[in-house]
Order: C-alpha cells, then structure tokens, then sequence
C-alpha cells in the first residue's frame, strides 16, 4: 500500500537542496521534456510530480492553461514565482487526483515515477483517467 505520508516527509527533506541538482536546473533539458509535449496555447496541461516547477512554468509561457500538482508542499514553495496566476500549483497524490476525467489535453510527468516507492501503476491510471481521449 502507497505511504503517502512518508512520500511528503522524504520531499520535504531533499526540497532543501533539490533546486541546486544539475538536471533540476538544466534549461536545455527540461525545454526538451516540453518541446516533446508539442504544447499549443489551448492545451489544458497537468504537470504530474511538478516539485520546483521548471515545466510547469516554461509550458505556462506557451498554454494559459497548467497547473503543477505535487505531493509535497516543501517542493511547491519552490516552484510558486512571482504570484503569477498560470500556472497554478495544489497539493496532491498522483495515485489519487482531485481532478475530474478527461479534463488535460496534455500531461508532464518528468521525474515522478521513479520516486514512488508503490503506486506507479495506479498513479498511470490516475493520469490516463485525467487525459482527454487523443491527450499526449
């Protein structure tokens, strides 16, 4: 059974230092995780996993429409910049989205997976639930 509350204390944790990781900060690698979404500015798109927000905020500068979703709160005050309302962040599990279905066109999830210690396949079919029929 997914431990939630041990997912929110171990992010709480690697938060403090998660900013200054090289592949957490690499603009050309996190533009290539986007450019593969083909995001247009219609899209309606869900950032799975979002911690600091790097793709949530660079697909924010194509779509008017993202919201980041991460477990941890101590990750989101990372990712929360200058009030901007596009995109939004919540708390939330992957494996349990308080999200109606077939509401995302598009949906990023770029590290996520494999930090769940259980509920990977739940947390797909949380995403696949979300999606619209045709999403990416």
């Amino acid at each position: 059974m997914a431990d939630a509350n041990g997912d929110v204390r171990f992010w709480a944790t690697r938060s403090t230092g998660y900013n200054k990781l090289d592949w957490a900060r690499r603009s050309d690698y996190a533009d290539k995780v986007v450019s593969a979404g083909e995001v247009t500015r219609d899209d309606v798109v869900l950032d799975i996993g979002t911690g600091n927000g790097v793709i949530a905020h660079k697909v924010a500068k194509i779509s008017d429409h993202v919201t980041g979703v991460d477990i941890s709160p101590e990750m989101l005050k990372h990712a929360h910049r200058n009030g901007q309302d596009n995109p939004k962040f919540a708390v939330g599990d992957a494996r349990h989205l308080n999200f109606e279905d077939n509401i995302f066109s598009k949906v990023f999830s770029r590290m996520m997976f494999h930090g769940l210690t259980d509920g990977a396949k739940l947390a797909a079919s949380e995403i696949h639930r979300v999606l619209k029929p045709g999403g990416l």
